[in-house]
């Protein structure tokens, strides 16, 4: 599914196998990082009112939560469709915070951005990579200069030649309308593995051997057989009993138009494990996940 929900992972669905992080990891890293590498510790979230907006606010509390002081000052929703944020961005300039986080769809996030930058008021704005997408340059202008955004794939204007390969079918076989960009680069991120899975499986195909083809890859990177080069993402695990292929991203920075890389990647594994003492103090909305609400639309349209 193209979605970092947690549900999607969670288990051992029959067919179902994810290659997004979750959007909690997700959010829960970029909290780490203000206050772990940025020293913020007022932060504020605009958040969609959905599973994708709910669970990057959870995260973020938890990346938060790790560190004396941090916290979530100001939390705001949105719908995917909305324009007029007038009300949400008064409270964040009347509340100030140290940084906002933006866990909604590319035209709330750019019209709030844009609301802040014209008043002299934005903070330094850090994103889920649902807008880590070049059209958000277009969308907001020169308010985007300066925004961190989470990655999942590498840099679509890279010289990487599994890059050069996407950008090339996309110019073949888009008829002019895909650009590159994060939304188009999912497709080519999905696909990457359920090909190897579909070569591996070999030729007399069923379902139980292509189960046991994906649940065999460990570790994948690429390439394979019609790819140029390495995969678009970090390296792929899948087993029988696990679902989620991936849980890393990587920061990347606004810069004169275009995106700019910021770290490597980076997972949970690799931060500090949360003092014991403030083990208790962990969300209770991380409980067992749920179907997700039928409203959520990680990948709303640009």
């Amino acid at each position: 599914p193209s979605s970092g929900d947690k549900f999607w992972s969670a288990g051992t669905k029959k067919n179902v196998y994810t290659v997004f992080p979750r959007y909690v990891t997700e959010g829960e890293l970029l909290g780490n990082y203000l206050a772990a590498e940025l020293g913020m510790k007022k932060i504020a979230v605009l958040y969609q009112n959905d599973d994708f907006g709910k669970q990057g606010l959870e995260g973020v509390k938890r990346g938060l939560g790790r560190h004396a002081g941090a916290a979530v000052e100001l939390e705001l929703s949105v719908q995917p469709t909305d324009t007029d944020l007038s009300g949400q961005v008064s409270q964040i300039v009347e509340k100030a915070p140290e940084a906002l986080v933006l866990f909604c769809g590319p035209k709330p996030g750019a019209v709030a951005v844009k609301m802040l930058h014209e008043q002299n008021k934005k903070p330094p704005v850090v994103t889920s990579f649902v807008l880590g997408d070049p059209i958000l340059f277009e969308l907001a202008g020169d308010a985007w200069e300066g925004v961190i955004s989470a990655a999942v794939a590498k840099l679509p204007d890279s010289d990487d030649a599994t890059v050069v390969q996407y950008r090339e079918i996309l110019e073949k076989n888009g008829g002019g309308k895909l650009v590159p960009g994060t939304f188009t680069q999912a497709g080519f991120l999905f696909a990457m593995p359920f090909v190897e899975a579909l070569e591996r499986a070999g030729r007399d195909l069923t379902r139980a051997k292509l189960y046991r083809a994906i649940e065999g890859l460990e570790d994948w990177s690429g390439p394979g057989p019609h790819f140029k080069g390495p995969g678009m993402g970090p390296p792929i695990t899948f087993s029988s009993e696990r679902r989620l292929g991936n849980d890393k991203i990587f920061l990347i920075k606004a810069k004169e138009g275009r995106w700019e890389k910021l770290s490597d990647w980076m997972s949970m594994d690799q931060v500090a494990p949360k003092p014991a003492s403030d083990a208790s103090s962990t969300s209770s909305a991380a409980s067992s996940p749920r179907r997700p609400d039928s409203r959520s639309r990680p990948y709303p349209s640009a």
